[in-house]
């Protein structure tokens, strides 16, 4: 008895639109996975965001103007950022008056004025130290406010937040 080694089903002809898989076919998706991480790296990179630490806010030196019969007083803080990332201080408030101005004290012809400030920008590794010749904080004056007693703020930041600071009464002079 011989046996036929041959196969006992018809061989289907081929597809003439479907080409054989070569070694690259099951490759292809991994590949576009990789590319699209690393285009979304370099983008990230680019913007100047990767690696770049964060603003670091240091709010010191809290001083009230205690008042002198005027409607307003003044306050003053040092401002420095330690961080490597601008910041911006975009408004001041107190649980006890509420919103404060900030302002700016310009020169002209003389005789000094006070111009309302939008925000204040701190670039990195910059301090700023508000005075009675430059920026401060305006605030209504009351009569507690004595020499020795405490004022709080609420200094309003973009990146960091919002900063509590505690400035204390002094008297004009000193």
């Amino acid at each position: 008895m011989t046996h036929d080694n041959r196969a006992a089903e018809p061989v289907a002809p081929k597809n003439p639109q479907r080409r054989p898989a070569g070694p690259w076919r099951g490759a292809l998706a991994p590949l576009a996975v990789v590319a699209v991480a690393l285009f979304s790296l370099t983008l990230y990179a680019s913007s100047g965001a990767a690696g770049a630490l964060p603003a670091r806010i240091r709010v010191t030196a809290g001083q009230v103007l205690a008042p002198t019969g005027s409607e307003t007083t003044s306050a003053y803080f040092d401002l420095a950022n330690t961080g490597q990332s601008a910041d911006t201080l975009l408004s001041v408030s107190s649980p006890r008056f509420g919103r404060v101005m900030m302002a700016h004290t310009v020169q002209e012809h003389g005789a000094g004025r006070m111009e309302p400030v939008r925000a204040l920008a701190l670039p990195p590794g910059s301090r700023l130290a508000m005075s009675p010749f430059g920026t401060d904080l305006m605030l209504p004056a009351d009569p507690s406010q004595t020499p020795g007693s405490t004022v709080d703020f609420d200094l309003h930041f973009a990146g960091s937040g919002t900063i509590r600071a505690r400035a204390v009464v002094v008297p004009l002079g000193g």
